[in-house]
């Protein structure tokens, strides 16, 4: 249950324990043992926090198990400022201790920030994307994850993206690794947004829309030679973007019981953007949400991207969950597991 409307609600499962974040009067995390579904221990992301602003939280809170370091990683943004609060479990024990860590990432209000782990040999890196930015782009950035899973002072580093016309919400999705086989070393950090070419380009190809792709290689020790790179877009299945038109949809989708409608996230992937490391070849699992027949329908579009050895990314496969007569479907959320099974 949760006081606030939505809700947000944002889980995942470690070895032991599943955790879910929910918006209240502030964030709260609710533990849960797997075994016996008893809930093990409820707290405020606040409460981990000794200082401002963290130790007055708000809401966006997300929560990722870190699998090749058998860490959890919650975060939330607080009241006011720029920051997003993140904390760290200094073990697999979420019900214990965490390093608590506060990063102005922007100099407002950092909407909507979406987590990614990206382990390496050298440490890798927590990966967000964010719905702010200035002028004609919008940020992502890179939290030092080895110097987080130590306790020790981290930085952040920052990068922008041209904005999608025609939109005012703007995120690109980072990747967040599943299963216990990390990605090659070295291999970079993806972050991905779906692209209709004709409502936001004006383009004439009925056959196929966009993926677009971005990899980002942090250096720690010389930032300078940090890189975000575009990749060539990927061909998708054509779709129709133009859910309740191109402006705001806060009053778009219909629910049961109500005249008031809701907003479909219509814009971005819906998290997470999952990577899983399958050794003979890489995958990429996601989610979002189109007009299925033009009549503001909403549906969700699924697909698998994959690479091969040095190859690129290309779809492997994709479709759709939905688009039954009076049934609206969005805020998806897709896995793999290691079986290659999807739910």
């Amino acid at each position: 249950d949760s006081t606030s409307s939505p809700p947000d609600t944002c889980g995942d499962v470690g070895t032991t324990y599943f955790v879910q974040t929910t918006n209240q009067s502030v964030s709260t995390a609710q533990v849960i043992n797997k075994a016996t579904g008893a809930v093990a221990k409820t707290f405020t992301l606040q409460s981990l926090a000794s200082a401002s602003p963290c130790n007055s939280g708000f809401c966006d809170a997300v929560v990722n198990y870190d699998r090749t370091a058998h860490r959890w990683l919650i975060t939330e943004i607080p009241s006011s400022g720029g920051n997003v609060c993140v904390y760290v479990s200094t073990t697999d024990d979420p019900t214990g201790t965490y390093y608590a860590y506060a990063f102005a990432v922007e100099s407002s209000l950092p909407d909507y920030p979406k987590y990614g782990v990206w382990p390496q040999t050298s440490g890798g890196y927590y990966v967000i994307g964010i719905n702010a930015g200035s002028g004609s782009t919008h940020d992502l950035a890179a939290l030092d994850r080895g110097k987080m899973l130590a306790g020790l002072p981290a930085t952040f580093q920052k990068f922008s993206v041209p904005n999608l016309p025609n939109f005012g919400f703007q995120l690109v999705l980072p990747s967040t690794v599943q299963g216990s086989t990390p990605p090659p070393d070295g291999e970079p950090a993806i972050f991905m947004r779906p692209r209709d070419d004709e409502a936001q380009d004006g383009a004439s190809t009925p056959t196929y829309d966009l993926m677009e792709l971005w990899t980002l290689s942090v250096d720690w020790a010389t930032p300078a030679n940090s890189k975000l790179t575009q990749l060539t877009s990927i061909h998708i299945g054509d779709y129709d973007a133009t859910l309740c038109g191109l402006g705001s949809a806060w009053n778009c989708m219909p629910q049961p019981g109500t005249t008031q409608k809701i907003d479909p996230i219509r814009e971005p992937l819906h998290f997470p953007l999952q990577y899983r490391n399958f050794g003979d070849h890489q995958t990429l699992v996601g989610t979002f949400v189109e007009d299925v027949d033009g009549t503001d329908h909403a549906a969700l579009r699924w697909f698998e991207i994959r690479k091969t050895g040095a190859g690129s990314w290309s779809v492997f496969q994709e479709g759709l969950v939905g688009g039954e007569s009076g049934v609206h479907r969005s805020v998806g959320s897709i896995a793999m597991d290691q079986s290659g099974n999807m739910a």
